[in-house]
């Protein structure tokens, strides 16, 4: 008896509409025709998709809530985005599919930018143009599915690492549905991802101007785009959150052989992320759901006096729509956080991202390929390991299950601290989740702390590395050849050790102060008017008098004793109780030194000294057998940087 098995049909709700049904046929008959029907069926078009050797792989489109849909393995063959059906079923089964959108997770703005003159086409070629045209609303349909596959790409791999149904999401409205042809025909009302039109201060000529054409070497301002695409998005009052923008207007100069108008670009600055690139390949994209197989397995070739042939990779419209796609995913990548990676979408493994939404690879030019294959989920590309990660603690991925954003910490810097020799002490109060360890350009080994919900110990506060321990995981003797250290916490902050090596050596050194041999931690704020460093230390601290107003003027420590900085008519003092002992310093500073507060091991919390919201947030922890013995720094008017001494 014939049977459908599905291999990942989650248990939870998912956060796509689009999502990828993977699974396998029973049967004697290893090739036929795969039909999803709605049980509602005014919910969405029946669609039709191959199976190959027993195996398919289902693109399937959700309503929000439950989701009730026959599959039925029929006898028939697909003939580009049309089944022919015999009328006989081998198999059927039905399943459930719940979809949430999830408001709290921090969208992204996908956007097309055209120049204030435009005409308002893509580069295409003559066949697609008889086929389809190349105008702007064609181009919004080519971006909606486009991002829909995206998501329905990251989603998987998401779930595959044990993380659940997660993608990022993309604003939203209600509109028209275009991802549907038959939706279309009929005008259905449905909410789709919005495509914001940046209409551009700059002329056509300007956005076209090869100096700012990525791919040109004797470009003068190659990396111009992306600051005209940071513009607009102000100007169009996006002035903050993420956002992913094309270029309608890029165009390939066959004369210069150079894609003018494009760069593949991610990042930004403390207000946007984001990520661009260009629309030489959108010809190639699917519009709606019923061209999506048909696109990844058109092996027709452009004719490359029409449209660029991008790196030499896009030979033929399904080889150009994988790499114009993926390498757009791979600069989303960018702006979610996401370094280069040895492997994965984070180095050019999208290349054969056709094969995460089919089960057959037509013939490929770029290797030579010749005939079709059969394609699995091991054949598929997918995000790296560390970029998995990364989504997991991002806003943009969270669901309504997550517990672990300490959002009260958001300001939170990372601190290290020697705290013997080979250790180092790791803080951040928001948690950190993430610890890569770079030999050479990429990373070797990691140290991952999951949410408890997923078994792990939770983004932690405080850790130590030991030395002795990452040398026999990396396979390693000291200081050969070095490690480059990154730490990633919770509220998106990460901090770097260029060199492991002499970071254990230097904040584990020792210097004396007043007869007495103290460590140094790291130095905070800046020696903005280039003053004396000043230090003070005592045996054991018992008092701390903090002078302050709008910032942190000066230390007096054990009633007098000691001075650094300047005494002021304005001051506390904190007393530290008989048996107890300082085991945190939390400073805010920015250029100084903003205010402090005193946190020791019975619990005791001391009022913030100075200015609360100023800077923004340190900790230097002090942890046994060590104790607080004095501070150093530099002051001018007021504390310019300031640190601790502990042994």
């Amino acid at each position: 008896m014939s049977k459908i098995h599905f291999f990942n049909l989650p248990k939870e709700p998912v956060h796509s509409p689009v999502f990828i049904l993977h699974g396998q046929v029973t049967s004697t008959q290893r090739n036929g025709v795969l039909s999803v029907v709605p049980t509602n069926r005014k919910v969405f078009p029946v669609q039709h998709f191959e199976v190959n050797e027993s195996y398919f792989k289902a693109i399937l489109h959700l309503e929000e809530g439950e989701n009730e849909l026959i599959i039925d393995y029929n006898e028939g063959k697909m003939y580009g985005e049309l089944p022919s059906l015999s009328g006989k079923i081998y198999a059927s089964s039905t399943v459930k599919l719940g979809y949430e959108i999830n408001e709290e997770a921090t969208p992204i703005h996908l956007c097309v930018l055209v120049a204030k003159d435009s005409p308002l086409v893509f580069d295409t070629t003559a066949v697609k143009l008889r086929e389809e045209g190349n105008g702007l609303d064609l181009a919004i349909q080519k971006l909606r599915m486009g991002g829909r596959l995206m998501q329905a790409f990251t989603q998987e791999a998401m779930m595959r690492n044990g993380f659940g149904p997660r993608c990022f999401r993309f604003v939203e409205e209600e509109t028209t549905s275009t991802i549907s042809r038959i939706e279309q025909q009929y005008g259905v009302r449905r909410k789709d991802i919005k495509v914001h039109v940046l209409r551009s201060e700059k002329s056509l000529r300007e956005l076209r101007d090869p100096n700012l054409a990525q791919q040109n070497k004797d470009a003068s301002d190659a990396g111009g785009l992306f600051g005209i695409a940071i513009s607009e998005l102000c100007r169009h009052g996006i002035n903050k959150g993420q956002a992913a923008v094309m270029f309608l207007d890029t165009h390939y100069d066959r004369d210069r052989d150079l894609i003018l108008t494009h760069a593949a670009l991610g990042g930004g600055n403390n207000d946007i992320k984001l990520a661009i690139f260009g629309s030489h390949g959108l010809y190639s994209w699917p519009t709606c759901f019923e061209t999506v197989v048909p696109s990844f397995q058109d092996t027709r070739r452009p004719a490359h006096r029409e449209v660029a042939n991008d790196c030499g990779q896009c030979s033929s419209y399904w080889e150009c729509l994988t790499v114009t796609l993926g390498a757009f995913m791979h600069e989303i990548g960018h702006l979610l956080g996401c370094p280069h990676q040895e492997n994965g979408v984070m180095l050019r493994d999208y290349i054969t991202m056709n094969r995460s939404f089919i089960t057959r690879e037509t013939a490929c030019i770029r290797t030579h390929q010749t005939h079709d294959r059969i394609v699995l989920a091991r054949d598929e590309p997918s995000w790296h390991r560390l970029d998995i990660l990364r989504f997991l603690y991002h806003r943009s991925f969270s669901v309504k299950t997550d517990d672990y954003y300490n959002m009260t910490a958001s300001d939170s810097n990372t601190d290290i601290t020697g705290v013997g020799e080979d250790k180092l002490l790791i803080a951040n109060t928001s948690g950190v989740y993430l610890i890569e360890f770079h030999v050479g350009e990429w990373s070797k080994l990691h140290y991952e702390n999951l949410p408890k919900k997923y078994g792990g110990t939770g983004a932690l506060q405080k850790l130590v590395l030991e030395g002795n321990q990452i040398r026999k995981q990396l396979s390693l003797s000291r200081g050969h050849p070095k490690i480059t250290v990154r730490i990633l916490s919770v509220n998106r902050k990460e901090r770097s050790l260029d060199d492991f090596e002499r970071s254990l050596k230097e904040l584990n050194s020792t210097t004396k102060v007043n007869n007495i041999t103290v460590h140094r931690s790291a130095k905070l704020g800046s020696n903005r008017s280039n003053t004396p460093e000043q230090s003070i230390a005592q045996s054991v601290i018992t008092s701390i008098r903090i002078y302050h107003g709008a910032a942190l003027d000066g230390l007096e420590v054990n009633g007098g004793k000691a001075l650094l900085g300047r005494k002021t008519a304005s001051y506390s003092d904190f007393v530290i109780a008989a048996g107890d002992s300082i085991c945190q310093v939390n400073v805010r500073n920015g250029v100084w030194i903003d205010s402090i507060q005193f946190i020791t091991k019975n619990g005791q919390q001391s009022p913030i000294y100075g200015n609360a919201t100023g800077g923004s947030l340190n900790q230097i922890s002090i942890v046994a057998p060590y104790n607080l013995k004095g501070f150093f720094g530099n002051c001018s008017n007021w504390m310019d940087s300031l640190g601790v001494l502990y042994g």
